[in-house]
């Protein structure tokens, strides 16, 4: 056959189109950005018991298929055993930061001597500097800590008071699942992917966490089980979760008059090394470089979520940008869109014509001549 002669690229009607497709798509944006923040009281309850059941699933099957456990009953169980979970994560962050509003004051007290002694044994005058006249060249802004911790509170308590939505929504999305021979190619492949991915993510986020809390509680460094919990959450935050949980003990490691050198040393390194260990060569080798993010992507990610959900929206951007990587590359229309959440920019200078519009006439015309 014929091949049809090719579609150029710079007539009228061509620019046209890709205007507006360009502001259809912008519209979209704001219209989904302004329906994920009126929808976050039941989105929010929603996204996390979805997430929670991909990472039960695998448990559910082991209790059917090894213990022969019947279905209701693993996937009440199971369901009861994520709640447990999520409410002693929400208790021990509850507790943790009441405990160290408690104990801000002397913390505080703390700080400002240690900035006094190094603002003492620095000479200023050699360096044509003068401190301040209390003698601290830091001031602490109390008001600005108090109400992050505040602000942390309330979505703790938000998520506890919606326990009970999530645990309804985690038991019907756990029984309303059917089997796998009923649900189309296509998307057993995507569910396959996200359920490997979210379990994956758990498994590697709870040997981050443990390991980190161990550490640091057998070093005597106060509030390890706080740390080793926010190395758990943060772990689903790829290249700059890690350096954050790095980061978050130091204050606490340096100001603590108790621990000897060494301990603080060890402290700090070996925390470091297992994150950095694990982030950077166990999680390639076991998930591949096909589900990694942009940096780039990721702050976006946290920003956007975090401006419609809060503390909570900031947590679950990275799973939500993940999973829609996962989706959109396993659709070949939106698969370049993919590769550019994960930094390769080659659509962007690809020459060939549809590279990033795969609904172009060019493309009708590549599917044309497949056919022919």
């Amino acid at each position: 056959m014929i091949a049809p002669e090719p579609v150029s690229l710079s007539t009228p009607e061509h620019s046209h189109r890709r205007i507006t497709e360009t502001c259809l798509v912008i519209l979209t944006v704001i219209a989904v950005g302004a329906t994920l923040f009126f929808l976050r009281p039941v989105l929010v309850p929603f996204v996390l018991a979805a997430f929670i059941s991909y990472a039960l699933a695998p448990v559910i099957e082991y209790l059917m298929r090894r213990l022969r456990v019947p279905r209701f009953v693993a996937i009440l169980g199971t369901a009861f055993l994520g709640l447990m979970l999520l409410a002693i994560i929400a208790m021990v962050v509850a507790s943790a930061a009441a405990e160290m509003v408690e104990n801000f004051p002397q913390y505080k007290t703390k700080v400002q001597t240690l900035t006094s002694r190094v603002t003492n044994a620095v000479p200023w005058d050699r360096l044509g500097m003068k401190p301040k006249e209390n003698g601290r060249m830091i001031d602490i802004p109390t008001a600005a800590i108090a109400g992050f911790v505040a602000a942390a509170l309330g979505s703790v308590t938000e998520l506890v008071s919606n326990a009970a939505l999530v645990g309804l929504f985690l038991i019907f999305l756990l029984i309303g699942r059917g089997k796998d021979s009923d649900i189309p190619p296509m998307l057993r492949e995507i569910e396959l992917s996200v359920r490997r991915y979210v379990g994956q993510q758990v498994a590697l986020a709870a040997v981050t966490g443990i390991g980190t809390g161990a550490i640091l509680a057998l070093l005597g460094v106060d509030f390890a089980v706080v740390f080793g919990l926010l190395a758990f959450l943060l772990n689903f935050v790829p290249s700059i979760g890690s350096i954050i949980s790095i980061l978050l003990p130091l204050p606490v490691i340096w100001i603590d008059p108790e621990m000897g050198t060494s301990a603080k040393v060890l402290a700090i390194v070996l925390p470091a090394t297992l994150q950095l260990t694990i982030d950077n060569v166990v999680a390639p080798r076991v998930q591949g470089n096909s589900l990694k993010l942009h940096p780039v992507v990721v702050i976006l990610a946290m920003i956007f979520f975090g401006m419609l959900w809060g503390i909570v929206g900031a947590f679950l951007a990275t799973p939500i940008t993940a999973v829609l990587k996962i989706i959109l590359d396993r659709i070949p229309p939106t698969r370049s869109a993919a590769r550019l959440m994960g930094g390769d920019l080659a659509p962007l200078s690809d020459p060939s014509p549809g590279a990033l519009l795969p609904n172009s006439a060019t493309d009708k015309v590549h599917l044309s001549n497949v056919s022919a």
